[in-house]
């Protein structure tokens, strides 16, 4: 992603939030704020209701950003298929961006499977789908990150621990 794009994700983030507390009024102005930083112009929209937040966004380049947020996220529909998910995760997190005909999603929630089997899930599930392991790190069973492959694009999972369940966020590229 641009430095841009990725600027724009971080102030979309931190404004959505703030309209999720604040009513349409906020929202607007979040949307304004946004829009203004926005390299080329563009046009945001942000919608905060029953505890999740959404916020889409595209630039006057054709750079677009989608985000949602709750206590429960659906993956979205552009979620590639051959990218492994682990079963009964709760999605909290769903981030997805495309610039200059590139795109990437990046998905965070928890399960309550130990992270030794969703590891072992993802590993198995990377290379079965073609996916060549590039990076693997543990640490002490704690934490583990691991990155793959696959013609130009690039996937990574980061589990850890956390308050007895496993935390999950796959990157995809």
């Amino acid at each position: 992603m641009k430095r841009n794009s990725m600027r724009l994700n971080a102030l979309a983030c931190l404004l959505a939030l703030f309209a999720a507390g604040c009513g349409k009024a906020a929202e607007k102005a979040g949307e304004a704020i946004i829009e203004a930083n926005m390299p080329n112009g563009g046009n945001v929209e942000i919608d905060a209701e029953g505890g999740s937040i959404r916020f889409q966004g595209a630039d006057g380049s054709g750079a677009e950003v989608q985000f949602e947020a709750g206590e429960s996220v659906a993956l979205p529909a552009n979620f590639p298929a051959d990218v492994p998910v682990p079963e009964g995760v709760t999605w909290s997190v769903v981030q997805s961006s495309t610039a200059e005909g590139a795109g990437g999603i990046v998905v965070q929630g928890m399960t309550a499977t130990p992270l030794a089997e969703v590891s072992a899930f993802v590993k198995s599930g990377a290379t079965g789908q073609g996916w060549t392991e590039t990076q693997s790190m543990s640490q002490a069973g704690e934490l583990e990150i691991v990155s793959y492959s696959k013609d130009e694009r690039q996937l990574s999972y980061t589990l850890g621990k956390a308050d007895g369940e496993t935390t999950v966020m796959i990157v995809s590229q």
